[in-house]
């Protein structure tokens, strides 16, 4: 079973998300196997959110790709279940926000790498008050955070950006004191040296303001409380 379930998965990581692979019938002819083995491998690749099956008319097995927010969320339990501390996860982020803020400079020179800093500098500039909240200025990190990602070409960045994202957010509306207004205005702007360095194609200051943008930030936040 694990065999033909491992061949399944190949199969459904070389074609395009909504590919239609078949019938059972089809399958279980196709892979030669039983059927209650096919239908035990076809179980794992729907729980790994790789198989959607649909009956009736035009039904049968398709692909799909496994949703970023949900595996997101179940590493956000498995965390808090053992009982890991603000504190390790900041520290990875810290040590990986400055990788992936240097991968984005470096890679300034395609379209949308520029498009997406041009954006975000847009969407800074227009809820720019001389007194940002608190809500909107988490919300504005949580985009960064996302098109650091996205700009780093790297999926397993995006990934562990996802986690940290659902697994900090909350913590960071619900339990962390809010910095003043001239707190907010000054991490605001090293923010916007950050996307300038990022625009301008200079991973080296790219790197450095993530650093210091993310130790700025991390001022704010009592580490050493858990997830829970």
């Amino acid at each position: 079973m694990s065999r033909v379930a491992h061949d399944l998965r190949k199969h459904a990581f070389a074609v395009a998300p909504g590919t239609f692979l078949g019938s059972e019938a089809d399958l279980v002819q196709q892979f030669e196997v039983s059927r209650p083995t096919f239908r035990q491998a076809a179980k794992i690749l729907e729980a790994e959110q790789l198989l959607v099956v649909k009956t009736g008319i035009g039904g049968g097995f398709y692909v799909r790709q496994p949703d970023i927010a949900a595996v997101a969320h179940m590493t956000s339990v498995y965390l808090q279940s053992r009982h890991t501390t603000v504190e390790q996860v900041v520290t990875i982020f810290v040590a990986l926000y400055a990788i992936v803020a240097r991968a984005a400079a470096s890679r300034r020179t395609e379209d949308m790498v520029l498009a997406g800093v041009v954006e975000f500098a847009e969407w800074d500039t227009d809820t720019a008050t001389e007194q940002m909240d608190w809500k909107t200025y988490v919300e504005g990190q949580v985009k960064l955070v996302e098109l650091l990602a996205d700009l780093s070409g790297n999926p397993l960045m995006k990934l562990f950006f996802s986690i940290t994202r659902e697994i900090l957010t909350p913590y960071i509306l619900e339990r962390v004191t809010p910095p003043n207004a001239d707190q907010i205005a000054g991490i605001r702007v090293t923010r916007a040296k950050l996307m300038d360095a990022i625009r301008d194609g200079d991973p080296d200051m790219a790197e450095m303001l993530a650093r210091r943008y993310v130790a700025e930030a991390g001022s704010w936040i009592s580490f050493k409380n858990t997830l829970e």
